[in-house]
């Protein structure tokens, strides 16, 4: 008996394998830079009123005889955002009278303020109260003008070293019923830094969505002299993502910027796998895939713990999936498995929308692209039953001929899959009389189809709108005492559940999480076609001085827009002027005409999405980016001749388009490797900074420049 041999592996092409290690860098650069681990442990709740206060002992070791400096580090304020708390630190020389001498004080924005004397940005990073000092001291109290949490607070000796603290019960005052909690603000000594980096610091942007994240975690839980405070730029859904990160790794910048960074991979995947479908080239998706990780927008979001990367994501592997369906339709050897495309694709849509609201326009697009892929769907069944008609008119012509009799019609060569290579008599014939010639045949073919039809909407009532709706009541649910501490009395509720969902939903169309930059960061949708003004997230310029810049900006790679706007120009006319040319039915061109209307949905879609968004900015600019960047080789693409010329070893010798597009992608990762310092907040001589990526903008938005 013949042993059977093996199907062939099929082997990597050498652009797939340079994607991988593309993939590899991309994850491997995010997570070096992408957070300290450093967590500040227990926040313990100050309460003010009265005369509230708690105090801790100076364990002082030896070596240690003066105090030098005060450190906290403030987590939720139950103020309304905007408003300012005062912490005051006093000290006392002797351990048997309370802390009096007042030390410092320090006043801090709740997330953002108008005032500049208000210390901002200082959110859950390390504030200094006092510093440079010389004070004799045993212990200190802390006392606040409102509720806050302190996540920590550090003591340090004239040297800089870290002064072993203790809870006083006998002093704190107003604390009785919760001994153990003051100690929660002592139990991380260890994570106190001093340092500007963004690598150790929260954004005021990451600021707002950790505030949402530790209300959700508070429980239910609360305290009717306190205002809480929920991310509503995005709904519940984002809060919910950011959750098992935060409770596993606790408060630290690592722990709420991985989700951003694994998404970022998710969606560089995604980048590729559309890409080899809609071009159907290893080159053109590895092209594709890389000017995503280059584009800067890419690299600045899958660092920053927000939502904005993980959208993103989830909407590219919408698009995905249903291309995926639209390309290669539902099999009849396995009609389960082709559908799943589209539940993918619906399950995906439905995590966007959880996440916001203003979803629902990209997703039409992704419902447009389903509804032809129905229309392909019949198409195919139409051209099937006229394939088999046409067998039947040519068995037939041959019986008649063999009969002696005149054939009805004659047809020569096999039949094809496509409307335009079937059979000419079959063509001419109705689809009823071409299931009339084929009998029975056509039932099983039509019943098929039926199937095929009644699965394809299955899945897309089961992904798009129960999956939607399920995620959505999920997700608010887990959130559910949060938006009741932040909207409603939890003491006394009086909103309806469909109320706090709505007043999630509804803030998505304005930008309410506001910082120190949303004003100057404000740019309409239309300056994202060209490199117009960065959106900045992180300045600690400041806090170091004027001889060196640090700044975390999100712009796109400057010489990549340019490049794609004329892209975008010359594809434009080139698919324009295709219609018109004799040759417009070719399966190149199609294809091309193809490519173009999924890139060009796309950039419409996300620019309609934006544009009911009141302030704007770059941050929210990465779909709109993902489809303009995929002009550039679309363009390389109509470039290159209708015949390739090969060479001796069988490969397809280089093209101008070939060499203009790797001269491009030379250029644009120069412009990459020069902006990184701004993509990822690394702090660099101002002079130096002036010359590698100051000039990369058209305008300045008051702190992108040095």
């Amino acid at each position: 008996m013949r042993k059977m041999r093996a199907a062939p592996k099929r082997r990597l092409s050498g652009y797939c394998k340079a994607f991988i290690v593309l993939l590899v860098l991309f994850f491997a650069a995010g997570f070096a830079f992408l957070g300290s681990f450093k967590g500040t442990g227990k926040a313990f709740t100050y309460v003010s009123g009265g005369e509230n206060t708690v105090v801790y002992n100076l364990n002082m070791k030896e070596g240690q005889s003066k105090l030098g400096a005060v450190y906290i580090n403030v987590g939720n304020i139950y103020t309304e955002p905007g408003k300012d708390i005062t912490v005051k630190v006093y000290r006392s020389t002797s351990s048997s009278r309370a802390p009096s001498t007042l030390i410092s004080d320090v006043t801090i924005a709740n997330l953002y303020s108008t005032k500049s004397s208000t210390r901002q940005g200082a959110g859950f990073n390390w504030t200094p109260v006092a510093t440079e000092k010389n004070l004799t001291a045993v212990s200190i109290s802390v006392s606040a003008n409102a509720n806050f949490d302190l996540n920590e607070i550090v003591c340090l000796d004239v040297n800089g070293t870290v002064i072993p603290l203790s809870v006083n019960t006998e002093f704190s005052q107003g604390f009785s019923s919760r001994k153990a909690e003051p100690a929660y603000a002592i139990d991380a000594q260890d994570s106190f830094v001093i340092s500007d980096s963004s690598y150790h610091n929260f954004t005021q942007e990451e600021a707002w969505y950790l505030t949402s994240v530790r209300t959700v975690l508070g429980g239910t839980s609360y305290r009717e002299s306190s205002v809480y405070t929920v991310d509503t730029d995005f709904n519940s859904f984002a809060t919910v993502l950011m959750l098992p990160s935060v409770a596993l790794f606790g408060a630290s910048p690592f722990a709420l910027r991985l989700p951003s960074l694994l998404a970022a991979c998710a969606a560089l995947l995604f980048v590729y796998l559309l890409a080899g479908l809609l071009f159907k080239d290893d080159k053109y998706a590895f092209v594709f895939a890389l000017l995503f990780a280059v584009c800067g927008v890419s690299a600045s979001l899958a660092r920053l713990g927000a939502p904005y990367m993980a959208l993103v994501c989830f909407l590219l592997g919408s698009v995905y999936f249903m291309y995926r369906f639209f390309a290669k339709g539902i099999s009849s050897g396995n009609i389960l498995r082709g559908g799943l495309n589209i539940f993918w694709s619906g399950l995906f849509a439905a995590f966007a929308l959880a996440m916001n609201i203003l979803s629902f326009i990209p997703v039409l697009g992704v419902l447009v692209l389903f509804g032809f892929g129905l229309r392909r769907q019949r198409l195919a069944y139409l051209n099937e039953v006229r394939k088999k008609a046409g067998e039947s008119i040519a068995l037939s012509g041959t019986a008649s001929e063999g009969s002696g009799a005149e054939p009805a019609a004659q047809t020569s060569g096999p039949a094809a899959e496509t409307e335009e290579s079937a059979p000419a008599a079959a063509r001419s014939l109705p689809a009823a009389s071409s299931i009339g010639l084929i009998g029975r045949e056509a039932e099983k073919i039509k019943a098929a189809y039926a199937y095929k039809k009644r699965v394809s909407w299955l899945f897309a009532a089961l992904s798009f709108v129960v999956c939607t709706f399920v995620v959505i009541l999920l997700s608010s649910l887990v959130t559910y005492t949060a938006y009741v501490k932040a909207f409603d009395n939890p003491a006394d509720p009086k909103l309806s559940y469909a109320a706090l969902l709505w007043k999630g939903i509804s803030s998505s169309f304005s930008v309410t999480n506001v910082t120190e930059y949303t004003e100057a960061n404000a740019a309409g949708v239309l300056a994202w076609l060209l490199p117009l003004p960065a959106a900045t997230v992180y300045d600690g310029i400041l806090e170091i001085g004027t001889s060196r810049y640090l700044a975390w900006n999100v712009s796109v790679n400057a010489a990549m827009s340019v490049v794609a706007l004329v892209a975008f120009i010359f594809s434009t006319i080139s698919v324009l002027s295709e219609l018109f040319s004799a040759n417009r039915a070719s399966r190149m061109n199609k294809r091309v005409r193809r490519i173009y209307l999924v890139l060009l949905g796309g950039l419409v879609t996300s620019l309609l999405a934006s544009a009911f968004v009141d302030g704007v900015s770059a941050l929210h600019s990465l779909l709109f980016i993902v489809f303009y960047i995929g002009f550039i080789p679309l363009a390389a693409r109509i470039a290159q001749p209708e015949e390739i010329r090969l060479l001796k070893n069988g490969r397809p010798a280089k093209t101008a388009a070939d060499v203009i597009l790797f001269i491009c992608l030379v250029v644009f990762v120069l412009f990459f490797a020069l902006s990184v310092p701004s993509w990822y907040g690394f702090g660099v001589p101002a002079e130096a900074a002036r010359w590698l990526f100051g000039w990369t903008s058209i305008a300045d938005n008051g702190y992108f420049r040095p």
